[in-house]
């Protein structure tokens, strides 16, 4: 349990440590093109952590309750206002591409946008994990918002509970998915996240069939998922047969704005999950799921794989560390 006196002091340090995040992240737009900061979306996006570092560094230094109480009702506010940011600089990165204005290898885009979602992960968790503990939300099972014994299975069926709706409105059906081996394997992680992961990596998957079988329809091929639990780590390999990926497409698979759909992605905010269905799922269809996918997965200690067979289908690997004592696990 948070006392008030703990309250002041974790408002105080997250005052402090957002603040210069927010300065830092400020600063890195001007690395951008000119035009490109310029574009509505990205200014938006760069509009947003203006505001909120101002927010935050005109607020008095927190000193009592009241003051504290102040803080935390702001800061909530914040967090709020954030939840869609990736969605809208990724509009913005690839309306600038696909113009033909400003090429990709100048924008440097997957420098830039490792560095905003790995910061934006950092500042997210600091922040909810204050707002957390304060009102004192937690259990045996849980360290503010991460989960002790977050369970793979239940996050797997929260992402199909999420991606049937979804299919069946913009495909008009959904494969058959199923789900063996260790279906009560646990890991310390937070959930929202976890789903994330799986929620892209299936959308994929159900993409995949449904462009090479859709004649077929509802006649598929099912989508298979395995979980393997070794000593330090989780694994979870999800199998489609979509009929593969070209090695030479295979090999841009997880650069920012490569994508090959047809159908819209169906793409969502990763950290601005709230409950099973307010997961703000939008159809861009720009090629960011699956290269956040992997940033999410090897920054907390983890990784994804791609291994296809061109002409058949794709296994989709992803590594889940299990033991907690993982550190940020990125270089940028």
């Amino acid at each position: 349990m948070m006392s008030k006196k703990k309250a002041i002091v974790s408002a105080r340090y997250v005052q402090a440590e957002l603040g210069i995040r927010l300065a830092r992240e400020v600063q890195s737009f001007h690395e951008l093109p000119y035009c490109l900061v310029c574009s509505p979306h990205v200014k938006q996006v760069f509009d947003l952590y203006l505001m909120a570092f101002k927010t935050l560094t005109n607020l008095p230094e927190i000193d009592s309750a009241e003051l504290e109480e102040q803080f935390s009702s702001s800061l909530a506010n914040l967090v709020d206002s954030f939840s869609g940011v990736v969605y809208i600089l990724a509009e913005g990165i690839s309306e600038a591409v696909e113009s033909g204005k400003i090429p990709p290898e100048f924008l440097n885009v997957q420098k830039f946008m490792d560095r905003f979602v790995i910061n934006r992960i950092a500042r997210r968790v600091l922040a909810e994990q204050h707002l957390v503990l304060r009102k004192n939300l937690y259990s045996v099972d849980f360290t503010g918002v991460l989960v002790e014994k977050c369970g793979v299975m239940k996050c797997i069926q929260e992402a199909m509970d999420v991606l049937t709706e979804e299919c069946k409105s913009y495909y008009g059906f959904i494969p058959t998915i199923s789900v063996d081996g260790d279906l009560k394997a646990t890991i310390p992680y937070i959930e929202q996240h976890l789903v994330y992961i799986l929620l892209e990596l299936l959308s994929n998957s159900v993409s995949a069939v449904y462009e090479k079988h859709k004649d077929k329809l509802p006649n598929v091929p099912k989508i298979d998922i395995f979980i393997a639990t070794g000593t330090r780590t989780v694994t979870i390999r999800i199998s489609d047969r979509g009929g593969g990926i070209p090695l030479h497409i295979k090999e841009r698979a997880f650069q920012y704005g490569f994508s090959t759909r047809r159908k819209p992605d169906l793409i969502i905010d990763p950290v601005g999950m709230k409950g099973s269905r307010a997961h703000g799922m939008e159809p861009i269809g720009r090629g960011f799921g699956l290269p956040l996918a992997r940033l999410y997965a090897k920054h907390f200690g983890g990784d994804l794989r791609i291994e296809s067979l061109d002409g058949y289908g794709t296994d989709l690997i992803l590594t889940l560390d299990r033991t907690g004592d993982v550190l940020e696990n990125f270089e940028l």
